[in-house]
């Protein structure tokens, strides 16, 4: 084809036909401007259609991984409003502290009420490699849908994180004023079963019981607000609110 038209050029010049030449020279021209133009587009089709596919493969790990953080959002709302109920029957015994009789139950509320921390962290597997890809792979209304979701999950982190200062300081204080006990002493359990035998006596420093109980209240404030609308009530509704918009982005255009 090269040849072809070499020997057009060359018959044209020898005829002395200048102006054809030039006429021909620059349809020539144009004919391989339009090649490469349709080498661009073919390109970037490709390079479309890989950005698609891998935009389509993101989100489906995106939605795997929300759907993995709804059923422990339900775990850890859950949980937590048992907690809560505990530490408001504890604060209620606050005021029989010192009372020998309920040194037993005050301690076993004690114990289930700090028994572990339950908050909540995200699948973060696909979302933490979504800043380093070309803004053009994924769609910008999906993009935005991320970027306010992200946002979202930060803030619930930052409570995450009072949630956990709390609790500490909590479990701190009550490690001192419960320092002689020995729960899981057969004297007082066997087989998990209580013997009858009561604990002994809680520490009567009055200035350390004022303060565990004050942080209990701290805690059971900061506990209902942790699952309140404001953050795990509120992020468990933004996750199913992402997880329908991806499946309906993702998977109704290709039904």
């Amino acid at each position: 084809m090269i040849k072809f038209f070499r020997n057009i050029r060359r018959r044209l010049l020898r005829e002395n036909r200048f102006t054809r030449y030039l006429i021909y020279a620059v349809g020539e021209i144009i004919l391989v401007v339009i090649g490469i133009l349709i080498a661009l587009q073919i390109n970037n089709w490709n390079e479309n259609q890989q950005d698609r596919k891998l935009e389509r493969g993101l989100m489906t790990d995106m939605i795997t991984d929300l759907r993995n953080d709804l059923s422990l959002l339900d775990e850890v709302i859950d949980r937590n409003q048992i907690k809560t109920e505990r530490l408001d029957s504890l604060l209620t015994y606050s005021q029989k502290v010192n009372d020998l009789d309920n040194q037993n139950v005050l301690y076993k509320l004690s114990l289930l009420s700090l028994l572990n921390k339950t908050t909540f962290q995200n699948q973060n597997r696909t979302l933490s490699r979504l800043p380093n890809l070309e803004k053009s792979v994924i769609r910008e209304q999906v993009a935005d849908s991320l970027a306010a979701f992200l946002m979202s999950l930060e803030d619930l982190g930052i409570q995450t994180q009072v949630y956990d200062k709390v609790y500490w300081e909590a479990l701190n204080l009550q490690n001192k004023l419960f320092h002689n006990y020995l729960f899981f002493e057969k004297e007082y359990f066997d087989d998990g079963k209580e013997t009858g035998k009561k604990f002994p006596r809680i520490s009567t420093d009055t200035a350390l019981q004022l303060e565990y109980f004050n942080k209990i209240h701290l805690f059971n404030g900061v506990v209902q607000t942790y699952i309140s609308e404001d953050y795990l009530e509120g992020h468990l509704k933004r996750t199913e609110a992402l997880v329908k918009f991806l499946e309906y982005t993702y998977y109704s255009e290709h039904d």
